[in-house]
């Protein structure tokens, strides 16, 4: 988290009311498992946010979602191009804010509409009565709050006048704009709210049952593991007299010999290598660290790509170093709100 912070030049004086919360905040990034690329687009957001307020001269206790709401049409403005976890991620700043007290409860609270009220008891039953997690509810909330906003408007919500057309209808219409496990989350949110508005005896049929069922076809996506001989394939199609070879190499060899998931290699550091005992230490979700034995043939692709593979990047101890340190654009954009530009 520290080298995160140092790679950000974050400081509380520099960044607004919201400093001294934002190594918390990264801690908690890295805690849910998040990639290093993407806490740091995620802290660099806080990071404008909290200059905006510094802008507006709101302190972190008068921070609002009604500030979050208005702070992300500004980014557009500014030519940000935003991300659909961006309100998320300012949502959970300001839960972060709530947990330790420096907000009150009474803050998060921006609903003005019937179909706002309604969403918010939604996601308290959630938390409450089903224990779910802040990120399960963060996925759900938003197809909710559309759907709602979609049949009824800023009127009233009469879910007793629902009918199987408006669930179809507003499925067919949107899960052509999203990714398949995107739909997967908007099928399974709506069921949801519709037997929570079945609980709350709003609804007296099985409304759930209407919600369509996607097709999530057997090669729409990419094979969760490959066979042995395609494994070896893949392998031998490495040009390992380049230097990009060498690391696609090395790179395959950890996942198929290992098993590690994706998220486990970027994270790597030279640190997690222990050459004289042979094991290697793997930051899995959640930033459980667990040893595993590194084999023969593993490590001698590494040592390879060590020699004759990794580029020279000054202060930087992953083990497989993003290629010519590529930013992001949009982190540009959003490191120059505070600069004047």
């Amino acid at each position: 988290m520290n080298r995160l912070l140092e790679d950000l030049k974050i400081s509380a004086q520099e960044e607004g009311p919201l400093g001294p919360y934002i190594g918390a905040y990264a801690a908690h990034l890295l805690s849910e498992g998040y990639a290093r690329r993407s806490s740091r687009l995620k802290i660099r957001l806080v990071g404008g946010f909290s200059r905006w307020l510094n802008e507006k001269s709101v302190a972190a206790n008068k921070a609002v979602v009604q500030h979050t709401v208005d702070y992300l049409p500004y980014c557009k403005r500014c030519g940000y191009r935003l991300g659909l976890g961006d309100s998320a991620a300012l949502l959970r700043l300001l839960k972060l804010l709530q947990d330790q007290g420096v907000i009150a409860q009474r803050a998060l609270s921006a609903a003005t509409t019937p179909s706002e009220r309604l969403v918010e008891e939604y996601n308290a039953f959630l938390q409450k009565e089903r224990a779910l997690s802040l990120a399960t509810r963060i996925n759900y909330v938003p197809f909710v709050q559309q759907f709602l906003s979609v049949r009824f408007g800023k009127g009233p919500v009469a879910l007793s006048c629902l009918r199987a057309a408006d669930i179809t209808g507003f499925v067919r219409r949107h899960a052509g704009q999203l990714n398949g496990k995107r739909v997967q989350q908007m099928t399974t949110a709506l069921r949801s709210f519709l037997r929570f508005g079945r609980h709350r005896g709003d609804i007296t049929l099985d409304m759930a049952a209407c919600v369509p069922t996607v097709a999530s076809w057997s090669l729409s996506t990419l094979p969760k593991s490959l066979p042995p001989a395609n494994v070896k394939q893949v392998l031998a199609h490495c040009n390992r007299k380049t230097a990009v070879g060498r690391r696609d190499y090395a790179i395959l060899m950890l996942l198929a010999r290992l098993s590690l998931r994706a998220g486990e290699v970027v994270h790597l550091t030279l640190e997690d290598i222990d050459w004289e005992n042979g094991l290697i230490t793997v930051q899995g979700k959640g930033g459980r660290l667990s040893q595993l034995p590194l084999p023969a043939d593993v490590g001698a692709a590494i040592v390879a790509y060590l020699k004759h593979g990794r580029p020279r990047v000054p202060n930087n101890r992953r083990l497989f170093p993003d290629p010519a340190c590529a930013v992001d654009p949009r982190e540009k954009v959003l490191a120059g709100f505070g600069s004047g530009s």
